[in-house]
């Protein structure tokens, strides 16, 4: 059955625009990719800052311990996706389908179908979303352009929360400054301003 994509995409203007924290929304990103597509997993993999390395950063399956995978750019369907920026769709049936995927493998297995979509605006990538099947599935034109606008959705959402922590940081340095500036003009003892000074920073 096709993904409806006006319901699909209101959920996610409800959630974009709620005030839930930054994990918990990425978390329900996920879990709605899933019951949308209605495949067996979506997990989201976020780019490190040596933009070399994409790492699990959620998992639709919701389980208590999630499992340690990281893939290297250009390596496996993640970072094969994350290298071309486009959707990338292997099936089992394809020599292609374990290459680079063991220890995603050993995780899901009886897995027919993984397919990854960049999550990217026009200037920086951020991750790769991966859709896991146990059926043999292939994407529909209108679904991968659902589906990419839906991360193109998230890339926005993870820019505003960067965005946000940048801010956080730089006004936590502003108030650190304008301690010091304050205990330097002030009329106190030398030894007095450093230990200031010191505990301040």
């Amino acid at each position: 059955m096709p993904v409806n994509r006006l319901s699909f995409l209101t959920q996610l203007i409800e959630l974009f625009t709620s005030t839930v924290a930054y994990e918990e929304r990425l978390d329900n990103f996920v879990y709605l990719v899933t019951r949308n597509l209605k495949v067996d997993s979506t997990l989201f993999f976020g780019l490190d800052k040596s933009r070399a390395t994409l790492f699990l950063s959620a998992d639709s399956r919701r389980t208590s311990t999630k499992p340690r995978l990281e893939f290297p750019l250009g390596q496996g369907i993640v970072g094969a996706t994350a290298q071309k920026r486009t959707p990338v769709i292997n099936q089992a049936r394809q020599p292609e389908f374990r290459e680079g995927n063991t220890a995603l493998l050993n995780i899901f297995q009886d897995i027919q179908t993984l397919a990854g979509f960049p999550v990217a605006d026009d200037n920086f990538l951020y991750g790769v979303l991966l859709v896991v099947d146990k059926d043999y599935r292939d994407y529909s034109q209108q679904e991968q352009e659902t589906v990419l606008i839906a991360c193109r959705m998230l890339a926005g959402n993870i820019r505003q929360a960067l965005l946000h922590e940048e801010a956080k940081k730089r006004i936590a340095e502003l108030a650190v400054l304008f301690d010091v500036a304050k205990a330097v003009g002030s009329t106190m003892e030398l030894n007095a301003i450093l230990e200031r000074v010191v505990s301040i920073s």
